[in-house]
């Protein structure tokens, strides 16, 4: 297996050898056969590509990696499907049913120690567009290479408005 790394887009090449013919060919007078190596690509998903992105803006400063926690992916795309439904980032980080960003965590089951979270609008739906948002933002870019931080949650909504697609990214950055 190889990984081949794109800007922040990590490629995973898996080598898998077939024949290209039912009968492979054969080396002129032996017995072995020939066969070429085929290139399968396997696509990220989003959240892979977010935690890449992010793991890549930690790196880059001394920071540990961070992992995906289910619970604080809960947390934060209850948070985006929130923004999104209201189109609006303000109340920052204040949800329209009044929770905030630690409600939000211990309601979806994460006991933390510490807890950040960043919000973007962008109108490019993927998070390598948020994280740059987050990364030319002083307090942002504070709380996404925070050392305390061990844990990610990430979530993306959207809606359709008259101006174009607004696109809701949130990060849920935690220690437990």
């Amino acid at each position: 297996m190889l990984v081949f790394t794109y800007g922040v887009r990590i490629i995973v090449v898996a080598l898998a050898y077939v024949s290209l013919l039912s009968a492979a060919p054969t080396y002129a007078g032996t017995n072995h056969k020939v066969y070429l190596p085929a290139i399968v690509v396997a696509p990220l998903d989003p959240l892979t590509i977010g935690l890449n992105a992010i793991n890549q803006e930690r790196a880059a400063v001394g920071a540990a990696a961070v992992r995906l926690d289910a619970r604080l992916n809960a947390a934060a795309q209850r948070f985006a499907d929130n923004l999104a439904a209201r189109n609006s980032l303000d109340p920052a980080h204040e949800g329209s049913d009044g929770s905030m960003p630690w409600d939000r965590a211990a309601q979806a089951g994460y006991d933390y120690t510490w807890l950040a979270e960043n919000a973007a609008l962008d109108f490019v739906p993927d998070y390598e567009a948020a994280v740059e948002v987050w990364h030319n933002s002083p307090s942002h870019y504070a709380n996404m290479v925070d050392k305390t931080a061990k844990d990610i949650g990430l979530g993306h909504a959207s809606i359709d408005t008259p101006e174009g697609v607004n696109h809701y990214f949130v990060l849920v950055l935690g220690a437990q």
